[in-house]
């Protein structure tokens, strides 16, 4: 097992006594009630369009993570009729990178709903397709050198990687994002 950690707090922190239920509002009309973090007068790295701006271009509010050495992106889309669909279908590494640059220093309260993703994919697939094979074969790999119980074959069972960005935790009266 190998496993790489980061836990890191905002450069700014949400206050849980301001964290309140609100709607949330999904695709295709759906509604949701979650938790939001707010934070009163936030000074955040921000890209922000016109109300009725046409050129398509979302907001952008960037939040630091200490001293940011990371920084999370969110992007809210246009409000024109495309939304989201437009976003996600144009979105490129250049937009990015040119959001990115024009964020300015902003005097801000936000308020955004607390956050977990996680992804996880099968890593042996991609390892056999590397020419892998043997090590998940127990006739074919040899482990001996790495156990003193000889008794059984040995051969990998799981080999999996796992992202988690968002676990929310409680610290010190301020939430927390741990990577």
């Amino acid at each position: 097992m190998n496993v790489i950690d980061f836990s890191g707090q905002w450069e700014i922190p949400f206050s849980v006594s301001d964290t309140n239920s609100g709607i949330f509002y999904c695709p295709n009309d759906v509604e949701k009630t979650v938790k939001f973090m707010k934070n009163d007068y936030a000074i955040l790295r921000a890209f922000l369009t016109n109300p009725g701006d046409e050129t398509g271009d979302p907001e952008v509010i960037i939040l630091d993570v200490e001293e940011r050495k990371f920084s999370v992106m969110l992007i809210l889309p246009s409000k024109n009729t495309e939304g989201i669909n437009s976003l996600e279908r144009d979105l490129t590494i250049e937009k990015l990178l040119f959001w990115r640059e024009k964020c300015s220093v902003e005097l801000l309260s936000i308020s955004i709903p607390k956050f977990r993703i996680a992804y996880g994919v099968d890593l042996i697939p991609r390892a056999k397709a590397m020419g892998l094979q043997e090590m998940f074969q127990p006739s074919e790999i040899n482990f001996s050198d790495m156990f003193e119980d000889d008794r059984r074959p040995k051969q990998v069972d799981l080999f999996r990687q796992e992202v988690v960005l968002g676990k929310i935790i409680g610290v010190g009266g301020t939430d927390s994002t741990s990577f």
